[in-house]
């Protein structure tokens, strides 16, 4: 035991000078702490401009800092806040907008009135009649839950000869829809989370494919340094039975330790890693990412050809597991060479227990095949293992 321990000791120093390595466990937690905290290119598809008078109510100011504070979650529209009506006009003129929206001093007062007389209460300037309705419903739609409120408002003061009391409006507020009114699914029927909050980060999306693949190509660090003292004979002065076990350090150590910035690039991401079903899938995949290290090693007794299969291996993971789009549906190569990478598995089990099921038997299949290459050369059971 203490002959394990001081060989698991060595070698994690041994880890820990190999600069690159350090690197690439520290560059995609790094990655995700940027992206999550970056502010996204303000050069947007679509310019609004926006302005209000000077004395405008509570209201009007708060509309002007919600359709300001909207730039940061788009990379579609980005709205400009200006301070004068000519400056909007202006902006407008010389095609640095393309439409603006000249907002009413007080917009409580100003939708209710819009209630009782359906009088309109916003002047919009146009430099393209074709992008009128586009940027009518981006307004629209921010100001669509008040107006309802005020529609419903003076209806109760038409009728009851009463306006809504403090309890309604209150009551009115809380049942207020915003993003809850959707609800996003995978194909197979499971809730995507990610996109049903609210304040989803787009740039986000892929870093759980990002990670996995990570984690992959770090295991095949261990199987590198395993080659590297095969080659310079260091195993031959151990015992039979430690020659066969001590291998097991090489795969599991940059493994176990991938694993742990990976659990650190999903919380700095907001993933909530800490669940049931994502530590089973997380879990699974280790299993997986070892045995498939694993089989490698075992069909490719030099480490030559198993250096030519690394950057094959990432492109695949990259282009045949659905990390940044799923072309698997409209191509069925593509399914077909899917089936091969742990990857693609563990992407495919997050949703549903047969993606479970079948990484397990994958994993298996994998470790089954490690065990018949054993028995095939003659060597002991499981002897890199």
């Amino acid at each position: 035991m203490n002959f394990i321990f001081t060989w698991t000791t060595l070698y994690f120093k041994r880890l820990m000078q190999k600069r690159f390595f350090l690197l690439s466990l520290a560059l995609i937690p790094l990655t995700a702490l940027l992206l999550a905290h970056s502010v996204k290119n303000t050069e947007k598809a679509i310019h609004i401009y926006v302005s209000a008078p000077t004395t405008c109510s509570q209201e009007t100011k708060e509309l002007l800092t919600e359709l300001s504070d909207s730039n940061s979650s788009s990379n579609l529209v980005s709205f400009h806040v200006v301070e004068t009506e000519a400056e909007l006009i202006q902006a407008v003129k010389n095609g640095d907008a393309i439409s603006g929206f000249m907002l009413p001093e007080n917009l409580n007062k100003a939708m209710y009135a819009y209630a009782r007389t359906k009088s309109p209460c916003i002047n919009v300037y146009l430099s393209d009649e074709s992008s009128a309705k586009i940027t009518e419903e981006l307004i629209f739609s921010k100001v669509y839950h008040p107006l309802c409120f005020a529609l419903l408002d003076n209806h109760f003061a038409e009728t009851e000869g009463v306006y809504a009391t403090k309890e309604l409006r209150k009551r009115f507020e809380e049942m207020e829809l915003k993003d809850t009114f959707f609800n996003f699914r995978y194909a197979d029927g499971t809730e995507n989370k990610s996109l049903t909050k609210g304040d989803t980060n787009y740039m986000l999306l892929p870093i759980r494919g990002i990670t996995a693949i990570f984690i992959l190509l770090s295991t095949m660090t261990g199987a590198l340094c395993w080659y590297e003292d095969k080659q310079n004979k260091l195993f031959l002065w151990l015992p039979k039975k430690m020659a066969r076990n001590i291998s097991v350090l090489y795969i599991a150590l940059p493994l176990l330790l991938s694993c742990m910035f990976g659990i650190l690039t999903f919380q700095l991401s907001g993933l909530n890693i800490f669940t049931k079903n994502e530590l089973l899938c997380l879990f699974l995949y280790v299993f997986a990412a070892y045995s498939f290290v694993k089989v490698l090693l075992e069909f490719c007794p030099k480490q030559r050809i198993f250096t030519t299969l690394i950057p094959a291996i990432f492109t695949g993971s990259l282009l045949f597991a659905p990390v940044f789009i799923d072309l698997t549906q409209k191509y069925s190569i593509v399914n077909i060479l899917a089936h091969a990478t742990p990857v693609y598995y563990y992407l495919t089990c997050l949703h549903s227990n047969e993606g479970k099921i079948n990484l397990l038997i994958f994993s298996s299949l994998l470790i089954c095949m490690a065990y018949v290459r054993n028995l095939a050369i003659g060597k002991p059971k499981f002897s890199n293992i």
